[in-house]
């Protein structure tokens, strides 16, 4: 069976300008999220911090690498293992994370011909698609991790598009905003951030050919795409932090289901308790989804000191122990690079 995958996964040519991966993966029978999945090299402790790491900053995105380590070291102090700022800055970098508060925005001199400017400050929004925002966030599951990249209409809080990846590539992003395209049409604005995939040529070219006006966020300020954040939040807390995914497929269908459940039967008070795909088509959305689903609506109260206490509490003796020892290797390791540089500069 993985070596049929393998096959089809090589048969898909992203380069292929008549056939886009979407409907290549169609033809072929093959899910996207498995074309894009590639087991990373990632240490088994390093993906259990990186768990940790995407619970809390959901639950407190002002907290940085500081805050973080000390809360993460709180949460594994009876466990006798303790984690340093370099190891947490360096896997919020490869999160894609970032500590939302105002600061300087040195990096708009490195992009300066792709930043745009704000348009959503001060203006009406009252209809369904005069603003999509869209962005990606991290997911974490059994053995690895992947990005989940989403669109949502802001004025009626619908997903109208999303798709998962295993790497930061630009493609799967470009991809699901023509597949949503194609299928909702246009908005008149879109907002993101200012991350590397929505400052490329590929993104801004996209949209300026549709006639979409390009909105972006200020450097780390989430509130100006409060609509996205406030999604991300919301399934994490009501779906994917309360459920175990062993494969992407799995996760695949777990969010496919959550989202179809979200759009139609999850209401909304500031749409007077409507649903989001009532309020954007129903008729429109009944033609582009699948008839089953198998999601359970019966939605937990998330508490995040009571997930983290019941995710610590899956810990084996033997995964401590062989934490315990990949850390200790890895000061001895640190330590014998330190000594071999100490006697090179000697010479």
């Amino acid at each position: 069976m993985n070596e049929l995958i393998d096959v089809k996964r090589q048969l898909v040519n992203p380069d292929d300008e008549d056939s886009s991966i979407v409907g290549q993966c169609k033809i072929l029978g093959l899910a996207r999220s498995t074309y894009y999945y590639q087991k990373k090299k990632y240490s088994n402790f390093d993906l259990f911090i990186m768990s940790l790491i995407d619970r809390i900053h959901t639950a407190q995105p002002t907290f940085g690498r500081r805050r973080l380590t000390s809360q993460i070291n709180v949460f594994l102090e009876d466990k006798n293992i303790k984690v340093n700022e370099k190891r947490i800055r360096r896997l919020m970098k490869k999160m894609g994370i970032e500590t939302i508060y105002q600061k300087p925005n040195l990096s708009k001199l490195l992009h300066k011909q792709y930043i745009k400017p704000y348009l959503l400050k001060n203006i009406k929004i009252t209809r369904p698609n005069q603003v999509w925002a869209s962005d990606i966030t991290y997911i974490p599951f059994n053995d690895g991790f992947m990005y989940l990249y989403a669109i949502i209409d802001w004025h009626t809080r619908a997903i109208l598009g999303w798709s998962l990846s295993n790497s930061l590539e630009n493609d799967f992003v470009i991809n699901t905003i023509k597949e949503t395209l194609e299928k909702y049409g246009a908005p008149e604005i879109m907002n993101s951030d200012q991350g590397s995939h929505f400052t490329s040529k590929e993104y801004i070219e996209l949209l300026e050919k549709n006639n979409i006006k390009i909105s972006m966020d200020g450097k780390a300020r989430a509130i100006d795409n409060i609509r996205i954040e406030r999604f991300w939040r919301t399934i994490k807390y009501e779906y994917l932090f309360l459920n175990d995914f062993t494969s992407p497929k799995e996760l695949e269908k777990g969010i496919y289901n959550y989202i179809h459940f979200y759009n139609n039967y999850r209401p909304h008070q500031s749409l007077k308790n409507n649903f989001p795909m009532n309020v954007y088509s129903l008729e429109e959305y009944k033609k582009n989804i699948l008839e089953d689903n198998t999601f359970d609506p019966n939605i937990e109260e998330y508490n995040l000191y009571d997930d983290v206490s019941k995710f610590l509490n899956k810990l084996t003796k033997s995964q401590l122990e062989e934490w315990k020892k990949e850390l200790n290797e890895e000061k001895a390791n640190k330590t014998k690079k330190l000594v071999f540089e100490l006697k090179y500069n000697k010479k």
